[in-house]
């Protein structure tokens, strides 16, 4: 199971580096199994438009606040699902609302995680999603297989 690139948005760096730093120490047990992971970043809109479009990331970990928009997070989500819905999202916010699930959900993100939150939420987040998009992966490749070889049969 290679080939399963990451992407990050978000606006502090700091943050961006400590979330790869978790999931690269402390989650080689559960991540082992994807081979190599490359985390992308991006602490910009147009830089996370420019990822997805050049590295078609399987999973994009997102802050639901970039630049000061309290909606960044969310419109890019529900842009880039447009663009690319095989692509899997996290929202992170350090606002928690109540309606911070139904957006999550509306725009399109798989899950969400509110600051802040433990290391090992977010290890197994990202571990269960990459399962998912691993299996969506391995499950559309078959497809591609089978539609194939019905073709060579007539």
């Amino acid at each position: 199971m290679n080939n399963l690139p990451v992407l990050i948005v978000e606006d502090d760096p700091d943050h961006s580096k400590t979330v790869i730093e978790v999931l690269k120490n402390k989650a080689n047990s559960l991540l082992e199994d994807f081979g190599e992971i490359d985390f992308l970043q991006a602490h910009t809109i147009d830089e996370a438009i420019s990822s997805v479009i050049h590295n078609r990331p399987s999973l994009a970990i997102v802050d639901s606040q970039l630049g000061g928009d309290s909606k960044a997070g969310y419109k890019f989500i529900e842009t880039t699902k447009n663009i690319y819905p095989d692509c899997l999202f996290v929202i992170i916010t350090a606002f928690p609302e109540s309606t911070t699930a139904e957006r999550s959900a509306k725009c399109g993100a798989a899950q969400y995680l509110i600051k802040p939150y433990s290391p090992l939420v977010l290890v197994k987040t990202v571990f269960t999603l990459l399962e998912l998009a691993a299996s969506r992966k391995a499950l559309h490749h078959e497809g591609m297989c089978s539609a194939f070889v019905e073709k060579l049969r007539i």
